[in-house]
């Protein structure tokens, strides 16, 4: 099953390079947003972690697949990684929607926050079930649609990941 899942998300990310900017329809990225952490909270309640939204009402013009893919590998991460809460906020500012998931776990070293989003990468020492592919297929799919995506420490710890999209 794990095999199957890796080879699937290689596939995905092999696609995504490849693939030229999407058809752009309306999306209400505060309602995608809600069914992504719906289905995180649904995961994350067993291991007694919490997913909140606090989400700005905003329209994006986009691939609502695509865009659901991109957010959904962003908080599945965090959730994994979180010692008990992940937040998720939409707001608007110049234009742009500002999308930020941060947990309260362990964080991310400095020197590796550059490589987050890499093919493969994981941040030495972290054991995760994952492959190294969910971030860099959701930094492909933020890029497709002429956003971008960090990474940075968050304050009181953990880590802060922020997708920009024109709004």
């Amino acid at each position: 099953g794990r095999l199957d899942a890796l080879i699937d998300q290689v596939l995905a990310l092999s696609r995504l390079q490849g693939r030229a900017p999407p058809a752009r329809v309306p999306v209400d990225l505060a309602a995608l947003l809600a069914e992504v952490v719906d289905d995180a909270r649904y995961e994350a309640g067993p291991a007694g972690k919490r997913v909140t939204l606090a989400a700005d009402a905003l329209t994006v013009a986009g691939d609502d697949a695509l865009l659901r893919s991109a957010f959904d590998n962003l908080v599945r991460n965090a959730v994994e990684h979180t010692a008990s809460t992940v937040h998720v906020t939409v707001r608007a500012a110049a234009g742009r929607a500002i999308v930020t998931v941060t947990d309260d776990g362990p964080g991310v070293p400095a020197d590796a926050l550059p490589r987050l989003f890499a093919p493969f990468y994981q941040v030495p020492g972290r054991a995760g079930r994952g492959s190294g592919l969910g971030l860099a297929i959701a930094a492909r799919a933020v890029e497709l649609h002429d956003g971008t995506l960090a990474a940075a420490a968050a304050e009181g710890g953990g880590l802060a990941v922020t997708a920009t999209l024109p709004a």
